[in-house]
């Protein structure tokens, strides 16, 4: 038997074995990684491609836990976020927000005008998740004044695309009466809308108010259990988007979990 040709027959083919799992495992990474080199993407799409390599970024990382760990952003950190940028000033309201969460991922308060502007211009181009965070900008004076009409309205223009997290801050206004009559009847009305799209805070603030006997509610701490037991799949976290998973798919946003 011929020894040489035999290993090197067993080496050719665990090569081919590995291209092959590769290729398989990181189709959509090449695949846009293709079209990022020999195409100019702009706007949404080049969003897509940074929001992509930003989760393989993640997915990365978690194979690779041997790495020490820096507070420095990595060279494929700083790339993603200057792809972002690239498309945000293109006009992207996805990557304006995407952007916007990557500055609040720094904690720096100088960042605030900055992250408050890039939020303002998504939230006036639709987006709801914006138009959310943006309220809540207003609504803590971060990056702008405290402004508390303004906070309600941009809850409002979330609201209407159906997002539960600007429900529960309606809610928040009127048991607190900022910008609005104190009116806990309302209040009550906004959490339980929200608490039933799965909103966490709003789960909490029911709990919270019936433990308390509170925001007009009688104190009930049976009834307080109930609310704390529910299922909930959603929070005020807003995440990178579109969202891939560990085979870089896109996913849902905002799955729901407790069906």
């Amino acid at each position: 038997m011929n020894y040489k040709k035999y290993y090197a027959l067993v080496l050719f083919a665990f090569v081919i074995f590995y291209i092959g799992s590769y290729v398989k495992n990181n189709s959509n990474y090449l695949l846009a990684t293709y079209h990022y080199k020999t195409q100019e993407l702009k706007g949404d799409e080049l969003n897509r491609y940074a929001a992509l390599l930003y989760y393989k970024n993640i997915h990365d990382s978690f194979k690779d836990r041997h790495l020490a760990e820096d507070d420095q952003p990595s060279k494929k950190e700083l790339e993603i976020e200057k792809l972002f940028k690239k498309s945000a000033q293109q006009g992207s309201p996805l990557a304006k927000l995407n952007l916007a969460r990557l500055y609040q991922y720094k904690h720096n308060p100088e960042l605030y005008p900055e992250i408050f502007r890039l939020l303002k211009e998504s939230a006036e181009l639709g987006n709801a998740d914006a138009q959310f965070r943006l309220g809540e900008y207003y609504h803590s004076g971060l990056g702008t004044e405290t402004d508390y009409q303004k906070a309600k309205y941009w809850y409002e223009k979330a609201v209407e695309q159906g997002n539960p997290a600007a429900m529960n801050n309606i809610g928040v206004l009127y048991q607190r009466g900022l910008g609005v009559e104190k009116n806990g009847k309302v209040s009550t009305e906004w959490y339980v809308k929200s608490a039933n799209l799965g909103y966490s805070n709003a789960l909490e603030n029911m709990f919270q108010n019936y433990y308390h006997g509170l925001n007009g509610l009688p104190k009930d701490e049976e009834e307080a259990m109930k609310w704390r037991e529910k299922c909930y799949f959603r929070t005020d976290e807003i995440p990178i988007q579109p969202v891939f998973d560990s085979k870089l798919a896109v996913k849902e946003t905002y799955p729901n979990t407790c069906l």
